[in-house]
Order: structure tokens, then sequence, then C-alpha cells
């Protein structure tokens, strides 16, 4: 199931991210090719200043978190009433940053060390960002969430806008009618506005669909903030840390190579956001994914996740890292003439920086485990580590070798960074240890006991009918009354059954989990159907033949709570049976 759910998110999740940054891919595209260098260089001073926007995430990620958490527990209205409440102050936030864009231009170029031609691109650039900003932090919170809902389509369709619009804007602005960085910016507001728009539509109520997460305002909770601000406040630390940062590396670049250099940041930044969208894309699939299995208590199927996001974060890096390195010229020429000092600073650039990713990735896998687990002290601290480790080597090489030992510099603070990482991990389990299941830190008491756990697969018609047997074996091997094993075993059989024969499961996965803890048995069974909610067809279909649907009624009368949910194209299906 866990795979499934991967390989049905993941793509989805990497093109989400993916389109969060396609506008200033697009803008940085014209601005090689169509703008000077001043104005090129206007969108790298623009980079620490972008983070004031991705603020928003500090909501973003903690609501991320609590809402796949309350999913794992099947608290439908907990998920709509955060997920509403953040939304509302999100709105309010991007409204506050539109109004420093649009009024303190000045000051913000002054800090970022941008004088002359290059401040007054930089001010133009965000007098045309700003309108747009309050859609942009709007359309970033509801990427993170389509893919809970299930609403893949939604991202094909925004990505396909985003793209087309946001060039044919781009297009008309700056080629066809000259409005330079100005026009630049404009195009991306407007862009940010329909996208949103269409967004809108994956989180209102929908009577054909039973969305996992909605917009409700009569759910609004503001008390919800602070849990929501505490599980948020790795992110907050994270861009925090990136803005200064940024703010100090455009100085060392400015020191080391002038103004320009801030061009070869740009350029590195564009290229930075394709192969950091592989591992955005992965870590926000396994917060997701990680937040559900920790609400659940599945200890072993956690671990299995984070596992999973590994592997495939050192295979997607290790084949993009390559392709960067072969055709480094290739990538340069689209910014600057091939043959000119520029073009070489940047195809040098661009195959020593890159490296300095993979050992961030690495290290950002653990700190998404600690932050389903709402730890969040280690990952906080470490980003403003992040910060200083980043920071003091690039210094140091600029000094040392010039504008290339910058790129030199990253690369060592990363992987110094990683080496820190696991010396919290040795200092935690007072041993040396690489294993990933020392590394996640999970608390020793965390998870049911796998003796008190029934996890399968089941595969076939066959194995459902059968399903029945094996439930109540282990359920009086659990000392459970005969009675109540034969009703959990009945249960199991029933909706399993159900799913073979009406949702098409020949081709799809359904995974059965039963606990037995505290009197209680909880049955939760998963899979990647067609969508059916048991409780619904019952109220929908109800029958005076009292044979009719007896077997779902069965499980009615059975079970003390029944609860459905659907999320990441998952049917989700949760039993609870009071023992006897």
């Amino acid at each position: 199931m866990i795979k499934k759910m991967y390989y049905a998110i993941l793509p989805a999740q990497i093109f989400m991210m993916l389109m969060m940054n396609i506008n200033s891919i697009i803008d940085s595209f014209f601005a090689g090719n169509f703008l000077t260098t001043e104005e090129l260089s206007a969108i790298g001073f623009y980079s620490p200043v972008s983070n004031l926007v991705y603020l928003c995430y500090v909501l973003i990620t903690g609501t991320q978190i609590l809402c796949c958490q309350h999913i794992g527990k099947g608290q439908k209205e907990e998920t709509a009433s955060l997920f509403t409440t953040s939304g509302v102050v999100i709105v309010g936030y991007g409204i506050a940053v539109s109004m420093i864009f649009l009024f303190m231009g000045p000051v913000l170029s002054s800090i970022m060390g941008a004088s002359g031609q290059y401040a007054y691109a930089f001010q133009q650039y965000l007098i045309g960002l700003s309108f747009g900003i309050p859609f942009a932090m709007m359309n970033c919170y509801f990427m993170c969430f389509f893919k809970i809902n299930d609403r893949n389509d939604l991202v094909i369709v925004s990505m396909v806008c985003a793209v087309v619009l946001n060039t044919v804007l781009n297009f008309l602005f700056v080629a066809v009618w000259h409005k330079g960085i100005l026009g630049l910016a404009i195009a991306s507001s407007l862009t940010s506005i329909v996208v949103t728009v269409i967004g809108v539509f994956g989180f209102l109520p929908n009577a054909k669909k039973d969305l996992a997460i909605t917009f409700d305002l009569r759910m609004l909770d503001f008390k919800k903030l602070p849990a929501v601000i505490k599980n948020g406040m790795t992110q907050f630390s994270f861009n925090v840390a990136i803005m200064i940062n940024n703010v100090i590396v455009n100085y060392v670049l400015i020191l080391a190579g002038g103004e320009r250099a801030v061009a070869l940041m740009t350029v590195f930044n564009t290229f930075n956001m394709f192969i950091s969208v592989l591992n955005a894309g992965t870590q926000e699939s396994q917060l997701s994914i990680g937040s559900i299995y920790y609400g659940m208590r599945d200890r072993s199927s956690f671990i299995r996740v984070f596992r999973m996001g590994n592997r495939l974060i050192t295979i997607m890096f290790g084949g993009t890292y390559l392709l960067v390195f072969l055709f480094a010229g290739v990538l340069s020429s689209i910014y600057f003439e091939v043959g000119s000092e520029m073009y070489s600073l940047a195809v040098i650039m661009l195959r020593i920086a890159m490296l300095y990713l993979f050992p961030i990735f690495i290290s950002d896998t653990l700190l998404t485990a600690y932050q389903c687990q709402s730890k969040t002290k280690f990952p906080n601290a470490m980003q403003y580590i992040r910060t200083v480790l980043r920071l003091a080597p690039m210094a140091l090489m600029a000094s040392l070798i010039g504008l290339n030992g910058v790129w030199v510099g990253m690369v060592v603070g990363s992987v110094v960074q990683l080496i820190i990482t696991y010396a919290h991990i040795f200092y935690c389990k007072g041993r040396i240890t690489f294993r990933l299941e020392d590394g996640l830190l999970l608390d020793d008491d965390f998870g049911v006991p796998s003796e008190c756990v029934f996890e399968k697969n089941v595969l076939s018609l066959d194995e459902a009918v059968r399903i029945s047997e094996q439930v109540e074996a282990f359920c009086q091997g659990k000392n459970v009354s005969h009675r109540d094993a034969y009703h959990m075993g009945l249960c199991c059989e029933e909706l399993v059954s159900n799913i073979y024969e009406h949702g098409t499961a020949g081709k799809n996965t359904v995974t059965l989990y039963l606990v037995i803890e505290d009197n209680y048995c909880s049955i939760q069974i998963m899979d990647t159907c067609r969508e059916f909610n048991p409780a619904t067809y019952l109220s929908q279909f109800s029958s005076d033949d009292p044979f009719a649907n007896i077997g779902l009624k069965l499980v009615s009368l059975i079970s003390d709570e029944m609860k459905y949910q659907r999320f990441m194209g998952i049917n989700s299906v949760t039993i609870i049976k009071q023992l006897t």
C-alpha cells in the first residue's frame, strides 16, 4: 500500500512543487534572453525577499501535519476546521506582504545591497509582484493539499494553465510591449490569480465526491493556530534562515565578483529549482504519508515510508545531476554568450554547486520524519545551523580562491550539516548507528505492539472469503471471546469481499490492518479502488427487503463506530468495536 501511495502522489507532488516555482523559472528564462544584466540580477536580489512570501509555509506545513494526523485517526471535522482557519489567516498575511512590496521597495533594495540601476530594476519587480502575492500564497496552499483530496486532475490543469499563461503574458509584456522587469512581474501576478481561482474548486464541498479536506467557514477556530504554528515552526526557522543566508550570500557574491555575480546566483537558483522539486516533492509526500501512519500508530509502515523516500531521492538526484554535469555548457548558453567570461563562470558554477544538494536531501528526509512526530526542536535549530554552515565555508573559500570558492564552500557546508545531523542521532541513541530505523528517532513506546496487530494484503476474492477464519484465529489467540472474534471475522470478510465484487479490486491493492488493544478492536481496510462509502451506500439504497445489503447492515450493527475517508486516491474504512 505504501508503494501505491508513493506512486500515486509523488509524480503529482513533483509537478505541484514545479508549478509553485514555474513562474520564477519562466521569468528567469525571459530575463536572460530579453532583459539586461541589471534586470536579471533583480531576480537574484529578490531571492531573499521571496522568503517573506514563503513564511506562509509555517501555516501550510503545520496544517498539513495536523490534518494528516487527523486523517489517520478518522477525524474529518478537525481537518476542515484546520484547513479553513489557516486559509483565512494566509490570505490576511498575503495582503500585508503585498503592502510591504508596494510601499517599501527602496528600503528592501538598500537592505539587499542593490544600488543604481540594480535597485531600480529590483523595485519595479516588487511593484509588479505585489498585487498577486495573496493569490501566490493560496496557490502554494492548495498545491500541498490537492493530492490528499485525490484531485490530481486539478494539478495537471493548473500546471498547464500556469505554463501557457505565464509564457504568453511574459512574451506580450516583455518581448512585444517592452515593459521590462515590471512586465515580467505583472505576468507572474496575473498567472497566480488565474491558477488560484482554478484551485478553489478542489476544496468546495461536493455532493458527488467525498473529499478528505474542504473549506467550511462555519468551522473557523482560531484557537487551533498555536498548534498549527508549533508544528510549522521548522518551516519558519527554515525560511528565516534562508532569508538571512541569501542576503549575506548576495554580499559575498558582490565582494567576490561584483553585482553582476548576483546574476550567476539567479541562474543557479533557476536550475536549483528543477532539482530541488524532486527533493521537495518527495519530502512533501513523506510528510503526508508519514503523518497518516504516525496518526495510525503504525511503526513498521512509518519506517517503510522513509526507507522508500531515501531510495527515491538517491536515484532521482543521481540521474539529474549527471545530466546537469554533462550539459552544463548548453544550460549556461541560455543566459550568457558562449565563450564569454560569465558563460565560463556559469559552467563551473553548475558543475560544482549542484553537488551541495545531495547531503541536504538526505538530511531533509530525517528532519521531515521528526516533523511528522511533532518533534520540532532539532529541526528548528538545524535551520539556523545550516545557515552558518553554508555561509562560513563560502566566505572563507571565496576569500582564498575568488568567486568559484563560493560554490566549493556550499558543498563543504552541506557535508558538514549531514555530519551534524548524524552526530545528533548518535547522541540520542547513545551509540554510533547508521540504520534508518535508528535515525528516525521514534520513541521506544511508539506504535502498537506487533503481537497485537494482524496485517494482510488481500490479493483475490478467494482470499477475501477465507479472511474471516484467519481473523477469528488471531482474535481468539488474544483471548477475545468467541462471539466478538466471529463478529470481527464477519466484518472483515464482508467489507473485503464487497471491495472485490464491486470495486474492481482485481487491478488494485486491498490492505487489512486489525489492532486489538485496551479492550477495543479496530479494523482499517484501505484500497485503491473507485470511491465507495459503505455508510452512504446504505443510507441511499435502503430497502424494505430485510435481506438487501444484509452484509453491510450486519457490519453497521456489529460495530460501535464505522468511519469512511478517501485521501490520495485511497478508500479507508475504519471500524471500532468494544470487546466484551
